[in-house]
């Protein structure tokens, strides 16, 4: 792999930075230049460009302050670092690559070792660079954290004016800070809102409706009392522009929240108790949804009314429920959907014919489904034997199944046969397949794998199923089975082989 497409071992390895032999030379003064800087001596951006080499790098004073023999060694060996010759658009676009997923969490109390900031003091020329990219500054927390409230106001001011500008995505944890974001509200983008008793009064004097580019809110509302969760909306529904919305409230349901109108949001999550008949009517007054994420669907509290509801452009629904899935799918018309995923819990060895469901639902909104994920643990085999057969699914280009029992029938229905030996195939555009706990003998998922994996499969005339892209499998444990677990030696020794091919195929064997 090269360094441009694993910038974190550029990063973690000086050595790698230079080419040739000299690559020890500059792993020993790097850590020489780490041990000047922790006891003060030499000038620090002199030692800064010494640690990761540049091309002017023999004019550095710093080169005359080291050890005589690493100053001698480096002058024989140096020859320009191959990163430093990439063009400023290129090291940009790594830096965004590098930038850490969990971002919101940390903030302007960055340490030096950590991203953004650590690429500031690589070189004189990175240092140039990161500081010019006002994305990399724009996504931070805005928490005390164990610093005063004076040295984190000017940690964040700096952050901002590197910002450049630039979109503003923050969580909002320390409201001493606000004052410092308040003069930058009309650049905010995303804003992460923790509601407590202890800070509600200041959440609530947040001048949201003046954030003319704010289009999304995430709100965390924990242990709040009912006239709190209702101004909390209100602050919520005053944004023109919001168009995602996220709602984290596990104690309770914000009825306020459900009566309320969101006719301009395209995206929700909604992460507390909601019955199935306020979710349907609370989704007839969202018509521009396009992504829809409900964790916790409760049965409903009176019998369903024959009201369905149309969502023209939603393309993804994920969803949890207990039991109760039908009664939602049912009043629903989705025309765009491309991806479902259904988290259900399903009482052990009932069979509920549940993939009927499924089919009457894509009848009715003639949409053709890409991605399908269930996660029904208790599913009964025959459940998952009718969801496979369904013909309304042969645009499945991607499925993920937990279930407790992915058995040798539904193996056997995956794999793929020529078309002149008669036998119906199913998935033909099938190119992704994640399954949860796979429970056939030893051999039979890999001979279906080769049988959807271009590479190991003959050319023949007739139609052919696309070719396998990614694969991940975890074998049944003796957890989840009664008698022993066949061990699977075969096909372990089979997904090596598709490895060394070329296919992405992840496994656990128990």
């Amino acid at each position: 792999m090269s360094l441009v497409e694993n910038p974190r071992k550029m990063l973690n390895y000086p050595k790698l930075l230079s080419s040739g032999s000299g690559g020890q030379v500059f792993d020993k003064l790097f850590r020489w230049t780490k041990r000047s800087k922790e006891h003060g001596e030499g000038n620090t951006e002199n030692s800064q460009a010494l640690a990761y080499p540049s091309d002017s790098i023999f004019h550095s004073r710093s080169v005359l302050d080291a050890p005589a023999d690493i100053a001698s060694r480096l002058r024989d060996t140096y020859q320009p670092s191959h990163i430093n010759l990439l063009p400023p658009e290129i090291l940009s676009e790594i830096f965004i690559r590098f930038l850490p997923d969990d971002n919101l969490l940390r903030g302007p109390h960055y340490p030096k070792r950590e991203t953004p900031v650590l690429l500031t003091h690589v070189c004189g020329y990175w240092r140039d660079v990161a500081l010019s990219l006002g994305i990399i500054w724009s996504s931070f927390s805005v928490n005390i954290y164990r610093h005063d409230v004076s040295s984190m106001t000017e940690a964040l001011c700096t952050w901002l004016q590197r910002s450049q500008a630039q979109p503003l995505t923050f969580r909002l944890i320390s409201m001493e800070l606000v004052p410092v974001l308040l003069p930058h509200v009309h650049h905010w983008q995303h804003i992460e809102l923790i509601v407590k008793v202890e800070n509600a009064e200041h959440v609530l004097a947040l001048p949201l409706a003046s954030a003319s580019a704010l289009r999304s809110i995430r709100a965390d509302v924990k242990s709040c009392s009912v006239q709190i969760l209702d101004k909390v909306v209100s602050l919520v529904q005053s944004v023109p522009t919001l168009r995602q919305l996220s709602w984290y409230c596990c104690e309770q349901t914000p009825t306020a929240l459900l009566d309320a109108s969101f006719s301009h949001l395209t995206h929700i999550f909604l992460a507390f108790p909601i019955r199935l008949d306020q979710f349907v009517s609370f989704l007839s007054g969202c018509e521009q949804l396009t992504h829809i994420v409900a964790k916790l669907l409760k049965p409903p509290r009176m019998p369903m009314t024959d009201t369905v509801v149309v969502l023209p452009h939603l393309v993804s629904l994920d969803v949890k429920c207990a039991e109760n899935m039908p009664d939602l799918l049912d009043h629903l018309t989705l025309p765009s959907l491309l991806r479902l995923r259904l988290e259900e819990l399903t009482k052990i060895r009932v069979s509920y014919g549940k993939h009927q469901t499924l089919a009457s639902l894509i009848a009715r909104s003639s949409c053709k489904l890409e991605t399908l994920e269930l996660h029904d643990f208790e599913m009964t085999e025959d459940d998952l034997i009718g969801y496979l057969t369904l013909p309304c699914l042969q645009y499945i280009q991607e499925i993920d199944f937990l279930i407790r029992n992915f058995s040798e029938r539904a193996v056997g229905l995956l794999t793929y046969h020529k078309p002149d030996l008669g036998r119906r195939n199913i998935f033909p555009r099938l190119t992704r397949l994640r399954v949860r706990f796979c429970t056939a003998l030893d051999g039979l998922f890999s001979e279906m794998v080769a049988s959807r994996w271009a590479p190991t499969r003959r050319p023949c005339e007739g139609d052919e199923p696309a070719s396998l892209r990614f694969v991940k499998v975890k074998f049944s444990s003796a957890a989840w089975t009664i008698g022993p677990v066949p061990p699977h030696d075969m096909d372990i020794a089979r997904f090596k082989e598709f490895m060394d091919c070329g296919l992405d195929i992840r496994y656990r064997d128990p």
